[in-house]
C-alpha cells in the first residue's frame, strides 16, 4: 500500500507537469483592434419617389448604454421623447 501511494503520487505529478506544458502549444487568435467606430455604409434603398422628390429621415433613438432610466439602453432623442415616453418603448422592445 505504501509503495502505491508513492507510484500514484509520481503519475499524478506527471500528469500535472505534462497539463502545463500543453498550454504552450495552444495557439491563440489574432483578433484585429479597432482604431475607430465603423462607419454605416449600408445603402438604403426608397422605392416609390418621383423623379427629384425627397425623402426624410430622421434618428429617432440612440444608444445610450445601461443607464438608470433608460429602457435597456435605448432613448428617444429630442423632439420624440415626448411621445416616446418609457413604457412605450418598453412596449416596443
Amino acid at each position: 500500500m505504501k509503495h502505491l501511494k508513492k507510484v500514484l503520487a509520481l503519475v499524478i505529478a506527471m500528469v500535472m507537469v505534462m497539463a502545463m506544458g500543453a498550454t504552450v502549444f495552444a495557439e491563440g487568435e489574432d483578433t484585429p483592434v479597432p482604431t475607430a467606430a465603423p462607419a454605416y455604409d449600408h445603402p438604403l434603398k426608397v422605392t416609390g419617389l418621383a423623379k427629384d422628390d425627397q425623402a426624410h429621415f430622421y434618428q429617432v433613438l440612440e444608444w445610450v448604454g445601461e443607464a438608470d432610466g433608460n429602457v435597456a439602453g435605448w432613448k428617444a432623442k429630442d423632439p420624440f421623447d415626448s411621445v416616446l415616453t418609457k413604457e412605450e418603448l418598453t412596449k416596443m422592445l
